[in-house]
């Protein structure tokens, strides 16, 4: 039984760092934009670490939530970064002040990532609460 539980987190955690060192590749190769590469080369903010430690933890769905989280978060936040900074970029005139160009020309794309990253922790956290809940109730 303890050997199941320890190939069990073993498991989890390759999984999980697959899919982060996947993304890693990808940002570094054929992503090479702002949010990709930002969170790539900030190490996901060592995200990976605390998936790690949920998985010891046997925090399965939370750590799921947040490596899906990332995923979701770093697509769009780069894709609805891009789409903000066109329409701040098209409000750019030759009248407009140095200081409102530089606001005008902020992309989003790290903020909406750490956002949704937030956002899909809490739904894991919930889930997994539940689950645990459901899991005493009916034993």
């Amino acid at each position: 039984m303890r050997l199941k539980s320890i190939f069990y987190i073993l498991f989890n955690c390759f999984i999980n760092l697959f899919i982060f060192t996947i993304l890693r590749h990808l940002s570094y190769t054929r992503y090479t934009s702002y949010c990709f590469n930002w969170t790539a080369e900030n190490n996901y903010l060592y995200m990976w670490a605390l998936v790690l430690l949920l998985v010891f933890f046997k925090k399965y769905i939370i750590a799921y939530s947040l490596t899906i989280g990332n995923l979701f978060g770093v697509t769009i936040g780069q894709y609805l970064g891009d789409y903000i900074l066109t329409i701040n970029s098209s409000k750019i005139t030759s009248y407009t002040s140095n200081e409102e160009a530089y606001h005008l020309n902020y992309h989003y794309g790290a903020f909406i990532w750490i956002i949704i990253v937030i956002v899909f922790f809490a739904i894991g956290i919930i889930v997994q609460y539940k689950w645990m809940k459901k899991m005493f109730l009916t034993s």
